[in-house]
Order: structure tokens, then sequence, then C-alpha cells
């Protein structure tokens, strides 16, 4: 080109030399006008530098030589400006800076340009002006005045000052008296600063936008402040999209800066071209798959057109591999992830935490794809150090909303993936997941909130958060929202697929809780509808294929239609085949498969071969299981396999793989770090170890039925009373590193608060800028307020099991207590048996299985012990009725305790026969020791013939066995109705009084009692009661107060004094105190009076009450209640269980059993240390209100 205009070149050269006078000045100006035209042309920089220095010299001279009155002097100054520009942009020499400014200040004054030119320097010396003030605040770089104009600035706060005090000051001299939309912009940039600071409502922000496309609304053509006009109107619309994006404002943004898009690729403008690509992309809120490929390609012909060393190649660069991770999202093919995986290939992660946003968005974008890699590599390592490099990015999205909708849903799914085994990391993982979501769909200010993806978000968040919400409601919120979501999204939205599947599954968990088949119908019948869509392509599609599949197994299984059923069997299968995707797992299915089968052979006639294919399937999937170690394997396919052996007659191993699948429970018992997720995770284990040890019951393996039943009950409490003796595991191992790890975190060991690092105490005025949706500060805070008490999850768990069951030489951490090991215990505490009493069913009848103190192991046949009996069915603990509970008590001797003592007959002629029984199952609610005849005339009980004790399992009983007694008549304390404004107990004062003064009158008194309490009876003195660091605890801590039995067995709770607010002391807060008693501290006796203290409603295998909680807390016995009892029959019954326990100096099983006696003999003696008041009371009693088994048989004792 250069070669092309030399002649003309040269020829005007020579003119420009040879003329003089008036002629010399137009040639000047014609050679410099042909100069800088052949450098814009010129691609050769050097030449196109040399070509610009020339002109610039040229009409420099050419200017001198005009007078200032001469019209032609602003032309050729304005020629000249575009030359100095043209040499030297981005103007970042202050003195060229200083030269174009005062240049400008000369052609700027009304009148001296023609109107569009004038504009375009006004606009020009405004921006100039605006640069020179902020040039040390700003980035350098081609984009600097980009970010200035659009408000990006990396100190907000000093950028919205500077913005005021230039339009205040320098605007009012230099512009303000011309029409110019400088003035506009500035206002502008200023209001969006603000607004991201949370200063602006969303008012602000649309009369901003709408001031913007006031200033430039009527601004067309060609020329340069034409392509500045649309440029601004895209920009305009593009913030109106992030308020509320929608597709006709998306198309806004593309009509107005399509145009421009080959001239911004030649200038390398980066800026608009991702604007572009975004209203591509996402601007209409429906992420379709077609607009992300759109934008993607855009910015693909933004990254070809730049040099691989330009800088701003790594921008465009992440903007992409952005997009395709949204893209990978929503359309995971194979195809779709590497593409994704090349793109990132081009960009190196951060070596240090990040210092500002930008790092921040950096990091975070890479660090995504190392997680997703991760994840397709099944690599925990990689996961594990892309959830820290994530970590480092977190504090930034306390102040971006965009970062924050991208890495909290990040950090969900690599904690999901990695397969924790904590109920506590898989409901924040879908906490995480979900919350990124709402805050990309979060409405700004007072915008609808009724956008589908809004709705759609939170749908989804009933549906897997559902432990939050009201229980009977929380599918049927799901549908509802879900269902609006999808009837608003268009059909070729990539969400809807995601949408559809989280439907059908709110449907298909409400028929299943409810057993309405209707409502899983109606989620295959959408889920069907869906696939038969030829749009619904893809992973999620296959997704949603299988969904349908195993709707239509539960329905085959529901009404018993074989044909139903196989053709369900045979899609499940062809899915298989169509696994595509990362998140495809393989392993689930096969096991869904699997199981299946093994339906169709128990239920469908399937025969031995249906078994044969459920045992093969099942097999496969236990081999891809054995990749992740084997405490992360889970329960469920073990489980499976156990049934399927059992039901082909090979009852080895059946008992072999329910073993394993009991291990696996306890291992993920062992992993939640609170009591409620432990009681989650053990649920169905009990249920499976009766299994279990019928099989080996009719394999004639008594000892082995004894270690089945051991592994799968009282799993809670077990964990607690491992975690207590983790650390000397540990030290024993040669670890006292992890034993010094776990007493640090003393049973917590889920990491920081995220809120330590969201550092959502911050100062609100911060900003919260984001490139991709404007949330304000206080929005954007009360959206992660909830996640900000949520725990960082840790591996030290991971890390404990894995030194503790898969190190050369570790002994086996959940092995089960052997029958002669119970024997030994039960020598050592002077019991003759432990009676595991075990319900029939349909396979079996309901049995009494005993372990002798010798070690030997007796089946009892108990045909009459089913949970299907009326008595049983009938009785409701917490409402029962005196004959509701007579009739439970007839049933209970008939058909378990009267075949039981026959068996006592001959061992023990002369003493009392002394067992320890472990109900199991709802048995658990019966008062065993309560159980009655009629007998000459008279009620007989139970406890006339046997001393009773109770226990969760043989292990809980060994553990205290073996644990030193306190003695009872040191320092015991007392608590005394504690709140008794609250739940105030009658009679608790006298109770406790009249026990104090007659055998205690040393000891400590919490709570309500006149002059002789030295506390209020609060949650944390009670437990200071209990052995812990450097305190054996009280001997005898007796709480006269009440008690509550809840739904939740962890949350059952002894009301006490609230002394910061909250008296409430839960199961679930004692069993955490396992870890602070120390080894081999003496177990004192607690007694509590309190209403319910040994009961549970629900999983009752568990056996979680107050009672069970305090032994694992070290306590040596303790006597509770199994119902609500009248307060002043209890007063007198405790105070002769303290006579007989310090006057008539018997253990505390034998004193309960005695005052209980007692209360039953109309012969009864009162004896002399009874207190007056007390003596009072008693004779104001009915003979039958003493003798009822609702005022004594409610108290029961376990341990010792």
């Amino acid at each position: 080109m250069d070669d092309e205009f030399r002649p003309d070149i040269d020829e005007l050269r020579r003119r420009a030399a040879e003329v003089g006078g008036r002629e010399r000045v137009p040639a000047l100006i014609d050679l410099g006008r042909a100069l800088g035209r052949l450098a814009v042309a010129t691609e050769d920089e050097a030449v196109r530098h040399r070509l610009w220095d020339e002109a610039v010299e040229t009409l420099t001279e050419a200017r001198e030589s005009l007078p200032p009155e001469d019209e032609r002097r602003a032309k050729v100054t304005l020629r000249l400006i575009a030359g100095l520009v043209g040499r030297a942009a981005p103007l970042d020499d202050p003195h060229e800076l200083d030269r174009v400014i005062e240049l400008l200040r000369e052609v700027t004054p009304a009148g001296v340009l023609e109107t569009e030119k004038g504009e375009a320097a006004r606009l020009l010396l405004g921006l100039l002006l605006i640069k020179r003030l902020l040039d040390r605040h700003l980035a350098k770089g081609p984009l600097a005045l980009v970010k200035l104009v659009t408000g990006h600035f990396e100190d907000y706060e000093k950028g919205i000052d500077l913005l005021g005090r230039i339009e205040e000051s320098l605007l009012p001299t230099e512009i303000r008296p011309l029409p110019s939309p400088l003035r506009m912009m500035l206002m502008a940039s200023r209001m969006l600063l603000q607004g991201r600071t949370g200063a602006l409502t969303t008012v602000d922000f649309r009369t901003m936008i709408k001031q913007l496309r006031a200033a430039f609304g009527d601004v067309t053509g060609k020329g340069s402040l034409g392509q500045i006009a649309s440029v601004v109107r895209g920009v305009a619309a593009g913030l109106e999209m992030r308020l509320q994006p929608n597709a006709a404002i998306a198309g806004e943004v593309v009509r107005e800066l399509e145009p421009l898009k080959d001239l911004s690729l030649k200038r390398g403008d980066g800026f608009l071209v991702q604007e572009l690509a975004f209203a591509y992309a996402i601007g209409d809120e429906t992420f379709s798959l077609e607009g992300l490929k759109r934008a993607r390609e855009t910015l693909a012909e933004a990254i070809e057109s730049l040099d691989e060393d330009d800088p701003r190649r790594e921008e465009i660069l992440l903007s992409m591999v952005g997009l395709q991770y949204v893209g990978v999202a929503l359309d995971p093919t194979p195809e779709a992830v590497q593409e994704m995986l090349l793109t990132a290939r081009d960009l190196e992660l951060p070596a240090g935490p990040p210092v500002d946003t930008g790092d921040a968005w950096k990091l975070t974008i890479l660090s995504s794809i190392r997680s997703l890699q991760g994840m397709l590599d099944n690599d925990d390592a990689v996961l594990a150090e892309a959830w820290r490099r994530l970590e480092e990015a977190l504090p930034f999205a306390a102040h971006d909303a965009a970062l924050a909708a991208l890495i909290l849903p990040v950090l969900g799914a690599n904690l999901i993936r990695r397969a924790t085994g904590g109920l506590a990391d898989q409901h924040l993982s879908h906490d995480l997941m979900l919350r990124g979501m709402e805050i990309h769909a979060l409405p700004t200010g007072g915008a609808d909130e009724t956008s589908p993806l809004l709705l759609g978000v939170r749908g989804l968040l009933f549906l897997l958060n559902g432990d939050d919400v009201d229980e009977a409601s929380h599918w049927e919120n799901s549908d509802r929202l879900l269902t609006a979501a999808l009837e608003a999204l268009p059909e070729s939205s990539a969400v809807r697929p995601i949408l559809v599947a989280g439907l059908a599954s709110a449907r298909m968990l409400r028929g299943i809780k409810a057993n309405e088949g209707a409502y899983v119908r109606s989620a295959v019948d959408l889920l069907e509808g869906f696939h038969a869509n030829e749009r619904a392509a893809g992973p999620y599609a296959n997704y949603c294929a299988v969904l349908a599949a195993l709707g239509r197994l539960y329905l085959g299984v529901l009404e018993r239609d074989t044909t139903l059923f196989d053709g369900a069997l045979r899609s499940l299968e062809s899915a298989a085949d169509l696994l595509q995707s990362p998140y495809d797992d393989r392993e689930t299915l096969l096991r869904a498969i699997g199981y299946s089968h093994l339906l169709r052979g128990q239920l469908f006639n399937g025969g031995r071969d249906a078994l044969d294919e459920a045992i093969r399937v099942l097999e496969d999937a236990r081999a891809l299981a054995a990749r992740r170690p084997r405490w992360l394997q889970g329960p469920a396919l073990p489980a499976y396999l156990a049934d399927a052996y059992a039901a082909a007659g090979d009852l080895r191993r059946a008992v072999n793989a329910g073993m394993e699948a009991l291990w696996s429970f306890a291992a993920e018992v062992l992993l939640q770090v609170s009591p409620d997720h432990a009681l989650f995770a053990a649920r169905g284990a009990a249920e499976l170890a009766r299994r279990t040890a019928g099989w080996c019951l009719e394999d004639g393996r008594l000892k082995a039925a004894v270690r089945a039943l051991e592994m799968g009950r009282g799993l809670v409490l077990y964990a607690a009373t491992i975690s207590a003796d983790v650390p000397e595991l540990l030290l024993d191992r040669g670890r006292p590193d992890l034993a010094d790890e776990w007493r640090s975190v003393a049973g917590n060991t889920a990491g920081p608060a995220f809120s330590d690092l969201l550092a959502l105490n911050a100062d609100p005025r911060e900003a919260t800028g984001s490139e991709f949706r404007l949330v304000s500060a206080q929005a954007l805070r009360d959206l992660l307020e909830g996640l900000s008490r949520r725990r960082v999850p840790s591996d030290l768990r991971h890390r404990v099991l894995l030194e503790l069951t898969l190190s050369p030489g570790a002994e086996p951490l959940f092995e089960p207590p052997e029958a002669d090991d119970i024997g030994d215990a039960l020598d050592e505490a002077s019991m003759d048996a432990l009676i595991y009493l075990l319900h029939g069913d349909e396979t079996a009848p309901g049995r009494a299985l005993i372990v002798w103190a010798n070690g030997r192991v007796d089946i009892l046949a108990l045909p009459g012990l089913v949970l299907d009996a009326t008595p049983l069915k009938k009785y409701r603990p917490r409402q029962a009725s005196p004959e509701s509970l007579e009739s439970l008590c007839d049933w209970a001797w008939n058909v378990a305790m009267n075949p039981l003592l026959k068996l006592f007959t001959p061992l023990a002629p002369e003493n009392v026969p002394r067992v320890v029984l472990v109900p199991c199952g709802a048995l658990g609610l019966v008062p065993w020791h309560a159980a009655a005849t009629d007998r000459d005339g008279r009620r007989r009980y139970a406890v006339h013939d046997l001393v009773i004790s109770y226990a969760a399992t043989g292990r809980q009983f060994m553990d205290v066995a073996w644990r030193p007694s306190a003695v009872p008549v040191s320092a015991p304390t007392f608590v005394a109705n504690p709140c008794p404004k609250e739940h105030p107990l009658k009679y608790a004062e006298l109770e406790v009084r009249a026990i104090v003064d007659a055998f205690y009158p040393t000891s400590d008194v919490l709570g309500e009692l006149e002059d002789r309490t030295t506390g209020q009876g609060d949650v944390e003195s009670v437990l200071n009661a209990l052995p812990h660091s450097g305190n054996s605890g009280a001997p005898v801590l007796h709480l006269a107060c009440h008690a509550m039995a809840r739904h939740s067995p962890t949350q059952s709770a002894l009301y006490l004094h609230a002394a910061d607010g909250n008296g409430r002391l839960r199961v679930g807060g004692i069993i955490e105190r396992a870890n602070r008693h120390p080894e081999n501290a003496r177990g004192g006796l607690v007694v509590l009076s309190a209403c319910g203290s040994d009961l549970t409603v629900r999983d009752h295998d568990e056996a979680l009450t107050p009672a069970t909680a305090f032994l694992v807390a070290g306590s040596g016995g303790v006597i509770g209640s199994r119902w609500a009892v009248n307060d002043a029959s209890t007063a007198v019954m405790m105070f002769m269980f303290h006579h007989f326990l310090v006057d008539g100096g018997l253990r505390p099983m034998d004193a309960l059993r005695s005052a209980q006696l007692w209360m039953l003999d109309s012969a009864r003696s009162v004896p002399g240390t009874m207190p007056r008041d007390m003596t009072e009371l008693l004779e104001t009693m009915s003979e039958a209100s003493l003798t009822a088994t609702f005022t004594w048989g409610a108290f029961t004792h376990h341990g010792l």
C-alpha cells in the first residue's frame, strides 16, 4: 500500500517544498492529510510510526502558519490532534497528553467546528481530562478509557469521588456550557459505581440507563460519533439486560453492537466483543445452547484476531473458557468437555492467592476446570487442591455477585463428587450449588421475582434441602415452583432438562412418601413426554429416561404389574449403554438394575435366573465401588447383595455381604460431624442386622447372629464412644499428630465457618461489582448469610479412618464384640444373661437370643412376638391410657417374659435372676419389667421375679461393666425444678429437699431450693457434673426437671435453667460430651426423675434417649422414665430409691427394683428417715395411685 500511494506522496512533498506564500499552507494541509490516510492503511508498524511523525510535523507547520482568526486553523488543528492520537495512542506519555488537551481546548468552544465534529472533539477532551486526572488510579493499557467510561475501577470509592470532582469542577468550565453527552456519561459512570456499593436502588439504575439512552439516542451516522453512540446504546442495553434479562433487550444489544463487531475485531477491542457474546449467550435467561455456541464463536473470532503475545488475548480466553464451562454444565457431552480443556491449556493458573477481583476471577475459572478434571479422573487429590485454590478466591465472592454465582456451584460440585460420606458435606454441596444459581437469578431491587430461573432454583432448593422445611409440604412446594418455571421457559432452553428432572423427582418422592401411585405416574408421564421431544437429546435427556424407568419400576411393584415392571427394567438396562457425561454414575445405575432383578425374582416369579442376574450385576457394581476407600463405598450395594444371596439360598455369602454392609453403616455414622446426621446415616442398619442375624440363625451360627446384631444397633452411641477412644488408638499407631488434631477439634471436624472465608463482616459500602449481574452489596450479603454459618469440610475423619482401618497392621475399628466378650462382662457385673428380643415377620418367628455369663448362646422361639400385635399397635407412649398400658403389659408377659422366666427357674432357685434386656425395633417401647399376669387374684409383674436392666447394645453394656464405679454418697449434685416459670414441677423441690436432708446433707443443689442452692441448674453446670478433663464428675447427679421426647431423638431434651436463653440439654449435646470424659474415669449415677427421659418415639434400635446418652458421656448407671409421670408419686418413689441405695447399700438396679416393689406392696413400711412433709404427702395418696403400673412402671435402669 505504501508503494501504491508513494507517487502521490512524493508529488505532494515536492509541491509543499517548492511553493511559498499563500499556496504553501494548502500544500502542507494536503500533504498532512495524505500522510495520515497512508498511516492508517499501513500494516507495517515502523512505517506507520514514521508516517505519523511526518504528518504531525507537516500539520504543525501548517497550523502555526495560520492566524487564530483563520477558519482553516480549527480544521488543521483537528487533523493534527488525530495525528498525535494516532501516533501516541493511548497517550500514556504525559507530555503528549497535555499537548492534545491544549489543542482540543482551542477547537471545542461553540461555533468553532461544525456540530458533529465539535461534539466529537468535546467528547475526546472530556475523556482526556478525566484520563489525566485519574491516570495514576487506572490500570495501564488499551482498555483504560473503556474501563473509565464503564466504571470498571479497582478502587470504587476513590473512583466515585474523583468522577464527582470532575463532574462538579472541571465540566462546568470546560464542557458544561455545550450540549455534550459527556456529562451524561460521567454521571452514569458515577451512578454505576455507587450502585456497586449498594448505594443505589434499581430505580437509580434505570434512571442511569435512561440518561445514557437520552444522551445518545438521536446520534446516528457512520462517523466516529455515530459509532460511539451505538457503543453507548449497546452498553446501556447491556446494563438493562443485567437487571432483567430478556430476549428483547438482548436483541437490542445485538442490533447496536453487531454492526461494530468487525471494526472491534480489527482494532483488537475485546470489550465490545465480550459484551456482544454475553448478549448471545444468556441475554434472554434461557441459556439457549445455540446462543452459547454463537457466543463462543464470536469470542473465537476475537482470539484469532489477536497476536499470541497480546495481553488482551488472556482476558478473552478466560471469557471463552468461562462460557465453555457453562456449556458443559448445561450439556455435558464428552466433546464439550474436551473443547473446554483444550482452551484452558493456554491459560496458566496463578501461583499465589489473588490480590484483586480480576485475579480472583482468573483463579476461579481455572480452578473450576481443574475441579472438573478431578471429577473426570476420579482424582480426590486434584479435587482437594482445586477446593483449596477456590477458597483463596472466596473473600472476593462476598463483594462480587457474579463471582459468587460461579464459585459457589463449583465448590458444591467439587464437594459432592469427592464423596466425603458426611451428610453435612452433602447438604452443604447442595446448598452451595443452588445458592450460586439463586445469586445469578436474584432480582435487583424491585425486579420481577417470578422469573423462570429464580422459580426453578427455589423449587430445586425445596427439593434438595427438604430437611429445612416442613416435611409434609416441601415436595409440594418444589412441585409448584418447578411447574411454574417450566411453564415460563421456552422449549429451547438448555435449563429445561434440569428442571424437568427436578420436577419429576419431587413428584416421585411425594408419591413414594404418601404411597400414592398417581404422583409417580404424573412424574413418569412428564419425563416420557419430555424425552419424546426431538429437542431432548444429550446426557440430561438420558438421565430423564433413567428417572422415568425408575418411576415405572415403582409403579410395577405397587400395582404388581409384571409387564410394566419388565418393560421398565429393559429401559433401565438400555440407558446404561447411553452413559456419556462426566457426571454419569454407572455404579449407581448398575445397583438399581441389580436390585430390580432381585425384585423380579422375589415378586414377579423371576426364579433363580433373575436372582443370578441380580447377583451378577450387583457384583459388577461392587467392582466399580472398590475404586473408592472402603468407608466411602456405602452400605446399599452390599445390603442388596446380601438379600440376593439369601434369596438364592447362599446363606454364607448373604451373611458376609450383610456384615460388609453393616461395617459400611458404622463407618458412615462415624464420618458424620453431628448426632443428627449420624442418626440419619444409621437408619436401616438395625433392620439389616436383624435380617443378617436371622440368616445366621437359619444356618445354625448363633454366635455369628450376636455379632450381626451388635454390628447394626446403637451406632450413634457407638460412634460417640469410638470418637472418645480415637486419640489413644492413634497414639498406639504412632500418630501423635493426628491424635492431637482430633483432640483439638473435639468432634467438630468440619473446618472453619464460611463466614470466615467470605468476610461478610466487611464494610457494607465496599463494591460488589459484577461483570455479569448487578446485585447490590446488601442483597448479596443477605443471600450469603444462610451459607455463612455452614462449616467448611475437613478431611480429618478420612485421614483417621485411613490410619485406623487400612494401614498395615491396623486393628479392625468396627469389629463387634464376641459372645464370649459379652459373657465376661456379664460375669464381671454379676449378671446372669443378656437377652436380645427379636420381633418376627413373614420369614421367621419372634425369638429371644440369649447370651449367658459363661459365653454360651441359646435361642428361644417366641412366635407371638410380632410388631402387628394389637396391644403394641395401639400403644402410644406419649398419649397412652392406663388401659392401653395394662393391655401391653399383659401381652408382654404372655409372648416373652413368661417363656423366659421358665429358663431361669433351674438356674437360680434361691436368688432372683439378673438380666440385661436389649429389645429390638419397636419392642423398645415396651416396659418389659412391668410385664404382668394375674396370679391368685393379684397382679404379678416381671419385676417380682427378675432384676432387669436395659441396654442399647451388648457393646454399651460391656463398656459400662468395665468402667470403675463412683461411690454414691460422696459429693453428689442435685438439680431441683430449674425452670419454675416455664416448666414447673410442683413436688420437685420437696423431692430434692427430702432426699438431700435424709441422705446427702453436704451435696450441691442447683435450681430452686430456697437457701440450699449453689447454682441455677443451667446446661453448662449439669454437663460439668459429668466426667471431664481434670474432674471425675459427680458420683450422683439427680435431675428433678421436665423432659420431652422429640420426633428426632437427638432433639429430645431435658428442660433446665435458660442461663443464655437456651435451657434445653439435648441428647445430641450430651453425646458430644463423650469426647471429653477421661479414659477409666469413674462413672457416676445419673437419676432422671424427668418425664420421658428414657423414651424414643422413632429410630428405636438406636435407643437414643437422655438416659443412654448419659452413659456415653461417662456415667456408670442411669435411671430414666418411659412416659410422663405424676410428680407427687415420683417424689415418693425417688426418695425410696435413694433409701435403698444409701441405707440399704444396694446397687442402683437393685435399689430401683426395691423401690418399685415397695410401691406395689400394700403392707409397705415407711422408713424413719422420710421427712414429715413427705410422709404427709404419702398419706394423701391412694393405694391405687401407688400400685398403678403408670406410677412405678415408667422407671428403667441402664448400666450398672
